[in-house]
């Protein structure tokens, strides 16, 4: 015959272990948390570097295409200057023929 101490005792001891199943399902819990974490911050890192590496090319193609348009800049500046002093001769020839 169990007697009220033994229930006690009995119910005691699954409260117990019902709190050591609490606590360890809040530490896998926590540890579950920290780890999703760590991984958002590890994917964000990653996505932040490859974000920085595709500026970086953006910026080397911008300033390689900037350099050839003043390139070209330059080399229509210097035709336009030849026409137009090709064309000042012309005009003075034409005045001292008259």
């Amino acid at each position: 015959m169990s007697t009220v101490t033994d229930t006690s005792t009995s119910a005691s001891s699954k409260f117990e272990k019902l709190s050591g199943r609490a606590q360890l399902a809040e530490q896998r819990a926590t540890a579950a948390r920290d780890q999703a974490r760590a991984d958002v911050e590890a994917s964000a890192g990653k996505a932040r570097a490859g974000a920085e590496e595709q500026a970086e090319k953006l910026r080397e193609s911008a300033d390689a295409t900037g350099s050839h348009v003043s390139a070209s800049w330059t080399d229509l500046e210097k035709s336009w200057t030849r026409h137009i002093t090709q064309v000042r001769h012309d005009i003075d020839a034409r005045k001292a023929e008259m």
